[in-house]
């Protein structure tokens, strides 16, 4: 390094901090003021004032009839879609219920034919064989070693009954057809294979058979001896050609010079030719 630059060296320093101290020193020019420059806009023309709005007319709170008929037929889509759906359950719950009894029913009288020398319960004696204790040889006895296999009769939902017939004798007041020889039990009009019940018939009456040696019944039958319309004619035409028989005696009445009776009336004579 020249020793002229290591002998002036702080000479620079020197002079370099007395010219940050002058600057320091100087005061500082404020900013000139800001300039307002007003400007006059031109005259506006009067404006009129705005219109009011005229407020929308009032609505009337009743239904239109249109408004009225697209209500009624929103309600009866919406009915014969939910109707059948409730109908369609009920119907189920029926079937359901009977299949259950049925099972029940069928299984305890299995049972009951295991307990009592492989025979099934009477047809007289079913339902209370069933629900009272019983010995061996399937007499009801209330100290009985088997059941009651059930608590109580069952109730055909269809017929509303507990009755029992034999197969083929059941009527509508009957609830369940029971074969006592080979323990089958079924409900009174409900078809096992369709699972549904039949809808009620109405039985039409029958006219009875006439008993034997009797004629079939004609209506409206033309009695004997009736003159037809030729006949009638003929007669009308031609009286003389009737019998007499056919006609009554002639009879002739007069007074007679008889004098009258206590009540004052004349005696009347007849004449028979």
């Amino acid at each position: 390094m020249p020793v002229f630059a290591r002998r002036h060296r702080p000479t620079r320093r020197l002079a370099t901090r007395q010219l940050k101290r002058a600057a320091w020193s100087t005061p500082s020019t404020p900013p000139p003021p800001p300039t307002l420059q007003l400007t006059c806009a031109p005259p506006q023309p009067p404006t009129a004032p705005p219109l009011p709005i005229p407020a929308p007319p009032a609505r009337a709170t009743a239904f239109t009839l249109v408004e009225i008929l697209i209500v009624v037929v929103i309600i009866g889509i919406l009915a014969s879609i939910v109707i059948p759906q409730f109908t369609s359950a009920s119907e189920t719950a029926r079937v359901n219920s009977t299949l259950s009894m049925l099972k029940s029913a069928r299984a305890q009288l299995e049972l009951y034919k295991v307990h009592h020398n492989e025979e099934y319960p009477a047809l007289e004696q079913m339902w209370s064989s069933m629900l009272m204790p019983t010995d061996a040889e399937g007499v009801t006895d209330p100290n009985g070693r088997h059941g009651p296999y059930l608590q109580k009769a069952p109730m055909n939902i269809f017929t509303r009954s507990t009755e029992v017939a034999a197969f083929g004798q059941a009527t509508s007041s009957h609830g369940w057809e029971y074969d006592e020889d080979t323990g089958r039990l079924a409900a009174v009009g409900f078809n096992e294979d369709t699972l549904s019940f039949p809808p009620p018939t109405t039985p039409t009456p029958q006219t009875p058979p006439d008993p034997p040696g009797v004629p079939p019944w004609v209506p409206n039958p033309t009695p004997p001896n009736t003159p037809t319309t030729a006949e009638s004619t003929t007669h009308d035409q031609a009286p003389s050609a009737q019998s007499p028989a056919q006609y009554p005696p002639k009879t002739d009445a007069h007074h007679c010079d008889t004098p009258p009776s206590a009540s004052g009336h004349h005696a009347v004579v007849t004449r028979t030719d």
